[in-house]
């Protein structure tokens, strides 16, 4: 989606500009451009995601009719374009005019474009980091146990063939059918052991271990 809302050319965009606007739309991270006014020059893709309105929408559009500019974010907004340098901001809060609250890392850069003042504000919202980083730990989590139920169902599989042929060689030394039923019942629950060894290991072990 395109992210310019106007362009320095009365809207006819330049090569480089659309280069620029195409890079800026692969960004994950929200990245707003405001001019010294803090209307709402350019956002991309992902900020038009989390701020639920296109750019065409919220194009010429005072930051403070899209979020709530409390004290905090006014603050840093000020300071960067007073101060001409860039601040940060972690787990800030953050409240949207439709509602949403967020909690971001907040990035303000004052940059300078046509010798004009500009903002340049880039902001990922923290509850989605934490959520790839639960879902990173949990991924680990699942691997490790994993191996260690692959670890535990061989130490379990590799004595059942030693029991199974233990109770096949006795089983050829009784005479008796009423003692062959007991070395049955063994080979028996043997094989359903190995059966349920196997469902563990998966599909692609249960052939390759004897």
């Amino acid at each position: 989606m395109n992210a310019l809302v106007s362009s320095s050319q009365g809207g006819v965009m330049t090569a480089q500009e659309k280069v620029s606007l195409a890079l800026l739309d692969q960004l994950a991270s929200c990245v707003l451009l405001l001019d010294e006014s803090r209307e709402i020059v350019i956002l991309n893709t992902a900020a038009e995601t989390i701020l639920e309105a296109s750019a065409a929408r919220l194009g010429g559009s005072n930051i403070a009719q899209v979020i709530d500019l409390d004290d905090t974010l006014d603050s840093l907004l000020s300071q960067a374009l007073e101060n001409n340098y860039p601040v940060v901001k972690r787990e800030l809060d953050i409240l949207l005019r439709g509602g949403q609250r967020f909690c971001v890392d907040l990035v303000v850069s004052p940059i300078s474009l046509e010798q004009a003042p500009h903002l340049l504000l880039e902001f990922n919202p923290v509850d989605r980091l934490h959520a790839i980083s639960e879902d990173e730990h949990m991924w680990q989590a699942q691997a490790s146990l994993r191996q260690i139920i692959r670890g535990l169902a061989h130490e379990v599989k590799n004595p059942l063939g030693g029991i199974r042929g233990a109770a096949q060689l006795l089983a050829r030394e009784l005479e008796s059918p009423t003692l062959r039923e007991y070395t049955d019942v063994i080979m028996e629950e043997v094989d359903r052991l190995r059966a349920l060894v196997d469902r563990l290991l998966g599909p692609r072990n249960a052939f390759i271990l004897a």
